[in-house]
């Protein structure tokens, strides 16, 4: 029985074998007919004599039918490896290139297919990029409701990180002054030679125009651009700009923008959508951080006033925390330490006590010595201080040097005994100037010491109690 031949076994066939088959068909099979008749009706003889170059002939059609399927053979197996490429490329694998050597149509084919491939990769490679810096963008802006610095920083990396996702050479956030309707300069990066003082009204230049509308701009040639020469003049662009209102609930907080694509051309739709989801989430991130910074301020004037009502009780301690404040401001300069840290110890000098207002009046008031349970209750005042300011969460710095402003440089103090450098800067700073404090003012049990007793007192007790370095400082500030 003789096998049946599946018609449908050539349509999932490859192009190289159905055109072997249609050649066949073609070409050869009717060339093999033909001599096949010739012999079989005996006139070969007489086909000789009427044409006696039949055999040549037929020699010549098979040999032009085989160079004909060379050629074609050629184009096929090209379109064959072209299919397979493409294929690689539809499965993910970008990188993959077609490797063919014709100069005809399938060769120009080829060619273009590649320079598509090349511009498809080029293209993927920058959306996962842009994959990635959004995820990074927005992932600092997700840190700025648990942050416990200012927002200064998360802002200027997000900035930072928006200039490079769009190719810019600089960038500023403007935030709306809650005084007037002005926009006060927040921060920029890489923008020479701008005020960094710059108020803008709400009616100048692009900036103005945004905040008013809310919603996003752009635009190039700014010098020659009236509606962004403003910028231009305050050196906020040079080439192009892209401007976006950070918005809140209706409620305009101010405005980002990112100018001068290196490439020197303008921005497009794909710069302009990363930049409103930036400020979309940016503004969420400003607002809470606005919200808690004004929760934390009430709830610090609350503390402090505390700490005045527990000075008050002792009528020898009065003046105490303007005067330690005095000392930390005069020290810190003496030492050039920056902003932040000193934002710290001027705090910690009206809040250091602030656990006092769980002690017994009688244990603060007592004239004597206090006994040994006298003593544990009035060391639990750093615990109890720690408690009150832990709620706010951007101090939590400030936590520390509450808690451990009573350790001795040598581990002999409380609460936990730390020793040397062990101890915060800040608790070790304004453990030094709290005592000489307390050295130069009359007390139940004795009188003010001179200001020489007193240095002579705060050396001897040097890399005992005290920081020999801080102390080093703080003499000279006397």
């Amino acid at each position: 029985m003789a096998p049946k031949i599946k018609i449908d076994s050539l349509s999932s066939a490859s192009l190289y074998r159905k055109f072997s088959v249609a050649f066949v068909f073609m070409s050869l099979v009717p060339i093999v007919l033909i001599v096949y008749v010739v012999y079989r009706l005996n006139i070969g003889t007489v086909i000789e004599v009427e044409l006696p170059y039949f055999r040549l002939t037929i020699l010549l059609m098979v040999l032009l039918s085989l160079a004909s399927f060379d050629i074609i053979r050629r184009s096929m197996v090209a379109l064959g490896n072209f299919n397979a490429a493409a294929k690689e490329i539809a499965n993910g694998k970008y990188d993959k290139r077609v490797d063919i050597k014709e100069d005809g149509e399938v060769g120009k084919i080829v060619a273009s297919f590649n320079k598509v491939t090349d511009e498809l990769e080029t293209k993927v490679k920058e959306l996962e990029s842009s994959k990635r810096l959004l995820q990074n963008i927005f992932n600092k802006i997700g840190t700025a409701v648990t942050s416990t610095k200012g927002i200064e920083n998360l802002l200027e990396l997000i900035l930072e990180s928006l200039a490079q996702g769009t190719y810019a050479s600089g960038g500023a956030i403007f935030l709306k002054d809650s005084h007037s309707s002005s926009f006060r300069l927040k921060l920029s990066v890489g923008l020479d030679g701008i005020d960094k003082n710059m108020v803008i009204n709400e009616r100048e230049g692009m900036i103005g125009r945004v905040a008013n509308l809310k919603k996003l701009e752009s635009a190039s040639d700014v010098s020659t651009n009236s509606a962004t020469y403003f910028e231009f003049q305050n050196s906020l662009a040079k080439d192009s700009i892209m401007v976006a209102p950070l918005v809140f609930k209706d409620l305009v907080l101010g405005v980002m923008l990112v100018s001068d694509k290196n490439t020197h051309k303008p921005f497009n739709r794909d710069d302009m959508l990363l930049l409103k989801n930036v400020t979309a989430q940016t503004s969420v991130a400003i607002k809470n951080y606005q919200l808690n910074e004004d929760i934390e301020k009430t709830y610090l004037d609350t503390i402090t006033a505390l700490a005045v009502a527990v000075e008050a009780k002792d009528p020898y301690s009065r003046g105490h925390i303007e005067r330690v404040a005095e000392y930390v401001e005069r020290l810190g300069s003496q030492m050039n330490l920056d902003q932040e840290i000193m934002r710290i110890l001027r705090n910690g000098a009206i809040l250091h006590d602030v656990g006092k207002i769980g002690v017994r009046d009688e244990i603060l008031k007592k004239d004597g010595p206090l006994t040994l349970e006298e003593q544990n209750e009035m060391r639990e005042h750093v615990v109890i201080g720690v408690n009150i300011i832990k709620p706010i969460r951007s101090m939590s710095a400030l936590s520390d040097l509450v808690r451990y402003h009573q350790e001795f440089y040598d581990g002999s103090g409380y609460p936990d005994r730390l020793k040397g450098e062990e101890i915060p800067l800040t608790a070790r700073i304004l453990k030094v100037c709290d005592a000489y404090d307390a050295m130069t003012t009359d007390r139940p049990y004795r009188k003010a010491l001179t200001l020489e007793e007193t240095k002579r007192e705060l050396i001897s007790k040097s890399g005992k109690e005290f920081d020999p370095k801080i102390v080093e400082e703080f003499i000279k500030t006397l």
